[in-house]
């Protein structure tokens, strides 16, 4: 996949897995708009911004961490259905 419009990741971009499939879409090229972004991909990405915001983020970082936590949850939880 190719980088799309670079898409800035907001937290508004975290509140569900569709926001988080809309984000994906915008920022990365390849994805038809028309399906549904793969959990696996998804969770590869949520796997990638765990890994940059304990990295990088500084005062906040429990809230994004908190958020994309839960997001990884529903992921395994959608995929284990």
């Amino acid at each position: 996949m190719s980088q799309g419009s670079n898409v800035l990741l907001k937290k508004k971009h975290l509140n569900s897995l569709i926001s988080v499939d809309r984000w994906i879409k915008q920022a990365i090229d390849g994805y038809d708009n028309n399906k549904r972004v793969p959990l696996n991909d998804i969770e590869k990405y949520l796997n990638y911004l765990m890994h940059k915001i304990e990295q990088e983020i500084g005062s906040d970082k429990a809230e994004w961490l908190d958020m994309v936590e839960k997001l990884l949850k529903r992921v395994r939880d959608e995929r284990d259905k």
